[in-house]
């Protein structure tokens, strides 16, 4: 089954790039020849191989490798961009510690700190032993305190309902609900003066689920690794590219003659976006010994996690045969400048070479990374692949220039995605169309799942529309995805809103490169957890995947058939497929939902909705105005068809703010941004909402106003900008 035959021999060189997609089994998507499965798995299996942090001698392997790949492929031009930019790892002659003393300042327990080997897979001597990365190195003693999830609400609750503090005390808190980085920065502002968190089986493996390597769900020995950072890009070069000027050496690739020439910031004032305490997370198994040993009140239901054998309190000071007990926490992380390398791969357009559709994955991940990110970066190379072999055969090029982005440094902070932005900034505000991101293809087989700015949305549910259902493929994957992961209204599939989980952040939020993330996804529904369980653990590998996930890869082949139908839309139609009308239907929904929530308030404070609201209905008029007129664009007018598509690429641009939000000067995007109590959540107006919260507590709300005055300027700005009228 396939796409019709078109009529004209561009349209037959576009359908033979379709029809390969459509028949060839297992990530091939366009080759000629059908790849065998033996190489598709060596294909994943060969990026999941090995630990692969960021700046190891595997990560600039994997970029050497991907490098010489696309030029094999013929791409028009390859580059490995170094940047020189802060890392965090632990120290190995010194061990991170974290434990009970008793009254003798000895250890009565102390946890291990480490993974058991359960595959061998696993076992393999540059494993990085569990850190949080950038958490202060220090050791601190003291009294332990459970905060649960260690969110504001959470901490407030322990304050005002429970009459505890957390002065000068250690907290333990579970993983999940928001950012790890946001839950050591409220700690800190909660006084407290360190911070373990742990994975609770309520979490990561509820009871009556199997646990892996019998199931999906994570083992009592795995830990999450990850970023403190609570920012995007270098620590040290806020705002500007971390530029080593690296020159490559011809003879040999794996070295670099390079001249440092940015300016970095001293960690010292480095305060506000690095945690001023020690962080350390431990499995499900090391942190039971602490909770079990605690005293105080129990918590309520709902804090309660499921350790077995565990009655989790609020715990303070040790008592009974514990009395004059103290937790010991000790970090050695390391803060060092370091090398990152993005690979770019280019395509050059036929007839908009200057308009770049953006491709994107990163490469390196915290040990052997198989689901987060070598199954995006296989995807990702398999489409590449596929459209470079069907030049090579038929002589067909894009119509727009296409860039293949394989990102370093990601899981520290989007580190090599934000450097390439902030260096080709003004560059992308005139050139960049969209830009995919593809960081996880499948972490689970229930249906796809997205987050986009609202002018992908069509072109997405299109793409979904020419994918078969990996389970039936008399359905397409739109259907399915309608029927299992519905928006409110049962109108459309849901699609979110992006934050700030991965490296579609910097070109949304940056510069206002319209963009979309999307991944084969589980039924959050039925599974009570935030992520796929081995999330960031030593159990994120090739065996797991296969095991648990998708054993035939046809979910991963779905996933990649979507990315390469949206690329080859955006790169191809002569005018895109960029709804305006949906960015003007998406936008009312989220502005109603803002004044449902805020607007009897502010008008009780003489802070009034109405210019906004007078905005939105002209944004909407003018949206539906440039949609039927964008429909009457003929064949022979390549000038107004290019207007046409310059006011689609640059509508996401119209809402980007150059003094960023209150107090978050470089998230500038005044419709979209994380939220700002976790960066992985996405916020709508977000100006606004910020500016409201802050001025519950601080009373400041002429700046809610100023707030609500920006929104509406913006709003107005971009329904303006889509007249084509004087």
């Amino acid at each position: 089954v396939g796409p019709k035959p078109p009529k004209t021999m561009e349209g037959y060189e576009i359908f033979f790039l379709q029809l390969s997609l459509a028949v060839t089994p297992f990530f091939t998507l366009g080759s000629l020849e059908l790849l065998a499965e033996k190489n598709t798995y060596n294909l994943y299996g060969y990026f999941s191989a090995k630990p692969h942090i960021a700046a190891s001698a595997r990560q600039l392997e994997l970029a050497n490798y991907i490098k010489n790949k696309w030029e094999e492929y013929k791409f028009d031009k390859v580059e490995l961009v170094r940047y020189k930019v802060l890392l965090s790892k632990p120290q190995t002659a010194v061990k991170n510690r974290v434990g009970l003393k008793d009254s003798s300042n000895i250890f009565q327990y102390e946890a291990t700190i480490k993974e058991k080997v359960l595959h061998p897979d696993e076992d393999d001597p540059n494993v990085v032993l569990p850190f949080n990365a950038y958490a202060k190195e220090a050791t601190v003693e003291g009294d332990l305190v459970y905060v649960n999830y260690a969110r504001q609400e959470d901490f407030v609750k322990l304050e005002n309902d429970f009459q505890l503090n957390c002065d000068n005390k250690i907290a333990i808190a579970r993983y999940g609900k928001i950012f790890r980085g946001d839950k050591a920065r409220i700690a800190e502002r909660f006084r407290c003066k360190g911070l373990i968190l742990f994975s609770d089986p309520a979490d990561y493996a509820p009871p009556g689920y199997k646990k892996y390597p019998e199931g999906w769900f994570l083992p009592d020995t795995g830990v999450q690794r990850g970023t403190l950072f609570l920012g995007d890009g270098d620590p040290q070069t806020p705002g500007y590219p971390a530029i080593a000027n690296a020159k490559e050496d011809v003879k040999n690739l794996l070295f670099y003659l390079h001249v440092d020439s940015a300016y970095r910031w001293p960690l010292a004032n480095l305060t506000d976006v690095l945690p001023n305490i020690p962080v350390q997370p431990l499995s499900a198994s090391d942190a039971a010994p602490l909770l079990q040993a605690m005293s105080g009140n129990e918590v309520p239901a709902e804090w309660r996690g499921q350790l077995q054998n565990t009655t989790y309190r609020f715990g303070g000071q040790f008592t009974g045969s514990r009395s004059g007990w103290k937790a010991h926490l000790e970090v050695h992380n390391t803060r060092e400048s370091l090398d990152a390398f993005n690979v770019i791969g280019t395509i050059n357009g036929k007839y908009d070479p200057d308009h770049y559709v953006l491709v994107g994955n990163h490469r390196d991940s915290w040990i052997f990374g198989a689901v987060d990110p070598a199954s995006g970066t296989s995807n990702m190379m398999e489409i590449s692949r596929a459209m470079t072999t069907v030049m090579q055969k038929t002589g067909w090029r894009p119509r727009r220039t296409i860039k293949f982005c394989s990102w370093g440094a990601e899981e520290y902070g989007l580190i090599g995605s934000t450097e390439w932005v902030e260096e080709n900034e003004k560059l992308f505000t005139r050139n960049a169309v969209s830009y995919a991101n593809t960081d996880i293809a499948a972490e689970g087989n229930f249906t796809l799942h997205a987050a986009a700015s609202p002018i992908m949305k069509e072109v997405l549910f299109d793409a979904a529309k020419k994918t078969p259902d990996p389970d039936d493929s008399t359905k397409t994957l739109y259907d399915t995805w309608l029927q299992r992961k519905p928006s409110a209204d049962k109108s459309e599939p849901y699609v979110g809103s992006l934050g700030a989980g991965s490296d579609y952040a910097p070109f949304m939020q940056r510069v206002g490169v319209s963009s979309v993330d999307f991944s084969y996804n589980f039924d959050s529904d039925y599974y009570p957890v935030s992520s796929y369980p081995a999330y960031h653990t030593i159990y994120d590998t090739f065996d797991y995947v296969k095991k648990t996930i998708d054993p035939t890869f046809k979910y991963h082949l779905a996933g990649a058939r979507v990315c390469c139908s949206l690329t080859l839309s955006q790169a191809d139609d002569p005018v895109l497929r960029m709804s305006v009308t949906q960015y003007a239907k998406t936008l009312k929904i989220y502005f109603d939902q803002l004044a449902a929530q805020y607007e009897t308030n502010l008008n009780a404070r003489n802070i009034k909705l109405d210019y906004l609201r007078s905005a939105m209905a002209n944004f909407t008029t003018a949206a539906q105005t440039f949609d039927n007129f964008a429909k009457s664009i003929k064949d022979d007018q390549p000038w107004i068809r290019r207007a046409a598509n310059n006011r689609l690429v640059g509508l996401d641009k119209q809402f980007i703010n150059p003094a960023g939000l209150p107090g978050r000067p470089l998230k500038k995007h005044i419709l979209f941004a994380p939220s700002m109590f976790n960066s992985y959540g996405g916020a709508k107006f977000p100006g606004i909402t910020d500016a409201y919260f802050l001025a519950t507590t601080n009373g400041n709300w002429g700046v809610v106003e100023q707030q609500v005055s920006i929104a509406a300027f913006y709003v107005q700005a971009a329904a303006n900008s889509l007249s084509f009228t004087p």
